[in-house]
């Protein structure tokens, strides 16, 4: 019998999954990728990008996304995928904001008329970009990405979405992407090909953390994820992963301050944080990859400026040949 009880390690469970190659992704915008700068890559899967914003109109107030936006980012996603080198595994992923609400987890609408505004609109995105699967070689859908509240009062809409999708495109595989503390509330899993992780966790709160106190801090977090993979019999991606090159990476990155005003960087945080999340996790085989934050394309060199040194992107960085290291092994 298994047993997915959170911090015991189930052997059992572990060694049923296959050891499979992992998935070495990127994140990397759509629009950034075009016929010139697309050799300049990592590993055997990207996930294409796709940033809307939800604006609120203002005469029947409620947010929506715009046909205009959702054109935009399939021809975006199209552009992308002429240009991708052949790879192992092709991601979509739409990331949706919302004007005046800073973490998109937040989101939520006060009435039914409103939601179904919002919901129609998304639908139409989502729809339309699995529709691509029809002429272009997509592999995985991400449906939705850290939309916490959206998930939780609406769980009708989620189900007749994923429902639709599953009719329409069967061979499209799907996957939900999760923040780090609320991946355990979806409740759409088991229609899920695999359980994503967007994995921002806090774990020390030190300006540059060892490798070592960070492998110690992510043990109990990997032991939860284990037997949450355990329990669904599905393996994890993280959807996202990364540490920005400043001090205190490693901790609660949301209170950082923001790239345009931090003025220091530090890359040692950054190269010790890549080497301990491989170090925890890329020899398990119930992880089948993930997708790093961020690889930036129109990078060709270093930057002298110090307010470009702190950015998410590892590209000319230490941590540049630490994930090479383990994508490349």
């Amino acid at each position: 019998m298994l047993s997915c009880e959170r911090d015991h390690i189930d052997l059992t469970c572990q060694n049923s999954f296959e050891n499979t190659s992992k998935l070495n992704g990127l994140n990397i915008y759509s629009a950034q990728l075009n016929s010139t700068n697309n050799t300049n890559v990592l590993g055997n899967s990207i996930s294409l990008v796709g940033i809307l914003s939800a604006s609120k109109d203002y005469f029947n107030h409620s947010f929506e996304i715009k046909d205009y936006q959702i054109d935009e980012s399939i021809t975006n996603y199209k552009q992308g995928l002429e240009n991708t080198l052949p790879i192992t595994l092709i991601m979509l992923r739409p990331l949706v904001d919302f004007g005046g609400i800073p973490y998109r987890g937040d989101f939520y609408l006060e009435t039914e008329v409103h939601w179904q505004i919002f919901e129609n609109s998304y639908k139409k995105l989502i729809l339309k970009i699995a529709e691509l699967s029809n002429t272009h070689p997509i592999d995985l859908l991400c449906i939705g990405t850290e939309l916490r509240e959206f998930v939780k009062r609406r769980p009708l809409f989620w189900e007749s979405l994923i429902e639709t999708l599953k009719e329409e495109y069967p061979e499209l595989k799907l996957i939900y992407a999760a923040n780090w503390d609320d991946y355990e509330a979806f409740p759409f899993w088991e229609e899920m090909d695999y359980i994503g992780i967007d994995s921002y966790f806090p774990l020390v709160n030190k300006p540059t953390p060892t490798v070592e106190e960070l492998i110690a801090a992510y043990s109990p977090i990997k032991n939860n994820i284990r037997n949450f993979s355990c329990q669904h019999n599905k393996k994890i991606v993280f959807t996202e992963y990364g540490f920005r090159s400043i001090d205190y990476a490693a901790w609660k990155s949301w209170e950082l301050p923001g790239t345009a005003v931090a003025t220091t960087y530090n890359f040692a945080v950054q190269s010790n944080g890549y080497e301990a999340f491989y170090k925890s996790f890329w020899d398990e085989p119930w992880v089948a990859g993930g997708f790093l934050w961020i690889w930036n394309l129109f990078k060709t060199e270093l930057s002298t400026n110090p307010m470009l040194l702190n950015h998410w992107d590892p590209n000319f960085k230490p941590a540049e040949s630490i994930i090479a290291h383990y994508y490349n092994d």
